[in-house]
């Protein structure tokens, strides 16, 4: 279900919505190995030589978000090429912000971290566009989401993760 909340929205619009999925829920289907570097070349580096996965968020709107994740650069160094299963990190609360439509001024707003073993986002940063004037906002909701964490062997595991927001047409 989703309920609204406000803030620094626009307008008499709430400034975020809150998204709560079942805990022990899963994804339709998570695509391995795909990068989206032909629909966004500003991924190309982030996943360079890294098995990527790709998973798509319905929040609510239109268009899906976008979860790519992948080990961490030290937990990929750690495995030393040995490739067991991983889980994919499932968000069962996601705080949407509600962006205006046209407000990114790009085809989506890419957002870089990690969701770490307590199943949290972490070390969040705007990768593009570089000076996105809502940043603030947008990284402020996003750390009230919670994940049940990635798992690989039984275990909880730091992944690194990029959050493709699609512009929303006005």
């Amino acid at each position: 279900g989703a309920d609204s909340g406000s803030g620094a929205g626009a307008g008499s619009h709430p400034a975020y919505a809150v998204i709560k999925l079942p805990r022990d829920g899963e994804f339709g289907a998570v695509v391995v190995g795909s990068s989206m570097e032909e629909r966004y070349p500003e991924t190309a580096e982030l996943w360079s030589g890294r098995l990527a996965y790709t998973a798509y968020l319905h929040v609510g709107l239109a268009r899906s978000w976008i979860l790519q994740y992948s080990l961490s650069r030290e937990g990929d160094a750690a495995a030393g090429g040995s490739i067991t299963r991983m889980e994919a990190p499932w968000p069962y609360n996601i705080v949407r912000p509600n962006i205006a439509p046209g407000s990114i001024d790009a085809d989506a707003l890419m957002v870089h971290g990690f969701v770490n073993q307590a199943g949290r986002f972490e070390q969040l940063a705007i990768v593009f566009p570089p000076q996105f004037a809502q940043a603030r906002f947008v990284l402020d909701a996003l750390a009230l989401w919670q994940f049940r964490p990635a798992t690989q062997g039984g275990q909880n595991i730091k992944v690194e993760v990029l959050l493709i927001i699609p512009e929303t047409p006005e």
